[in-house]
């Protein structure tokens, strides 16, 4: 119910009266994930795995598969064999009992390709995709768009074309949805939301067309066979971390997001600290992302600046347990509350507005954001060049670096 902290503190007391019951363990790992404190959720899920209940096992294999990227101490190997664990349970679940006999290719030439998505009504999440679906040239493309969630629209970033084709696949099983793609003779068909949307990648292990690529919100690899490459860029994906990677990669040249914003957005403030008389250090990232890890060396920052503030603004934040238990991992690394300024979840565009109260955005790590780091990013350009400052470029956002 979004009370995390509390969650937390429950289950904790439930398993110090029954060490052994998994269940428990598994939810206090879903509790202790959402408030970022990866490696012991990881613990406990492990725990949960090795319990004798098929279905429990197969839970906690997805929850591994699904948080492992990121663990501090997890490398890349490790995240491989953590995903083909999972993968390989599950391809053997959605293998279809008869193949599937795709339509043949177009008569008009025209590649027809797939992109699946559950948010592509989300304007803070397809801000990296839009500047490609946007931009195919329809006279040698089709474009098939397969919704899990409410259809994309001109407010989340989508340029609506008349020769699209969006298809609602809200209450369409894996094995549903792989014969309608097989029955349109989709050419290439590509995943938008990696392990945010897990249950879909069965989608993929079903094989609907010739070509299957993972592209956006796909951390480190998808550990799915199925898939034939995946694209990255020279920062993602160096070569020396190829051979952790199941699929083929396909580097673009520059970013590997195509990131535009179509809708109006908040103006640019100038920084808070020329009124507030103090700097204001600021993170947006998912509370999940904020680890133990990711607390000590902000907590080391503000320690060395002893007059700054630290704002985090989160959709986990809304609820008081969960600031709560902020507070008190800061406390372990002598930062008092009075030093923190945690605020919940608000619409997008007054999401957007809280970089005004922001001088220095901070990345989390090992798993960094993708979308907010870009909005980050653009503020802080903007921000510059109307104090007519040098606008520095943009940095890539780095996938995992281990």
């Amino acid at each position: 119910m979004g009370t995390t902290g509390e969650a937390m503190r429950c289950f904790r007391r439930v398993l110090a009266l029954a060490p052994d019951r998994a269940p428990a363990h598994f939810n206090l790992g879903k509790a202790l994930f959402e408030l970022g404190e990866i490696d012991a959720a990881l613990g406990h899920f492990r725990i949960a795995a090795d319990a004798p209940d098929p279905v429990l096992r197969h839970k906690e294999l997805g929850a591994l598969a699904y948080i492992i990227p990121g663990s501090p101490r997890a490398d890349h190997a490790g995240v491989l064999q953590t995903r083909r664990a999972w993968a390989k349970i599950e391809t053997a679940r959605e293998s279809p009992a008869s193949p599937l006999n795709p339509t043949p290719a177009a008569s008009d030439g025209k590649l027809r390709v797939g992109y699946c998505s559950k948010f592509f009504d989300a304007q803070h999440w397809m801000k990296p995709v839009w500047g490609v679906i946007n931009h195919h040239l329809r006279s040698a493309f089709e474009v098939h768009l397969f919704s899990d969630g409410t259809p994309p629209s001109a407010e989340s970033g989508y340029q609506e074309d008349p020769l699209d084709h969006l298809h609602d696949a809200r209450d369409l099983s894996n094995a549903d949805l792989a014969s309608l793609v097989a029955r349109i003779g989709i050419d290439i068909l590509v995943d938008l939301n990696g392990y945010s949307f897990q249950r879909r990648l069965g989608l993929f292990m079903r094989r609907p067309a010739p070509v299957t690529i993972a592209w956006f919100n796909m951390y480190a690899t998808t550990g799915v066979d199925a898939f034939d490459y995946i694209i990255g860029d020279a920062a993602v994906i160096p070569a020396s971390e190829e051979q952790f990677y199941c699929e083929r990669v396909r580097r673009v040249p520059g970013s590997y997001l195509a990131y535009s914003v179509l809708y109006p957005v908040p103006d640019v403030a100038p920084p808070p600290c020329l009124t507030a008389g103090h700097i204001t250090f600021g993170s947006l990232c998912s509370q999940y992302k904020i680890t133990d890890e990711v607390i000590a060396a902000w907590a080391m920052i503000l320690r060395r600046a002893p007059e700054a503030k630290l704002l985090m603004k989160n959709g986990a934040l809304g609820d008081p347990t969960n600031r709560t238990a902020l507070e008190e991992r800061f406390a372990r690394c002598e930062i008092a509350p009075d030093r923190l300024r945690l605020d919940g979840p608000a619409p997008h565009n007054a999401f957007l507005a809280a970089y005004a109260r922001v001088d220095i955005a901070l990345d989390t790590f090992p798993y960094n954001g993708g979308t907010t780091t870009m909005e980050g990013g653009t503020c802080a350009h903007l921000q510059r060049r109307s104090l007519g400052q040098p606008a520095e470029p943009f940095p890539s956002p780095r996938r995992r670096p281990r």
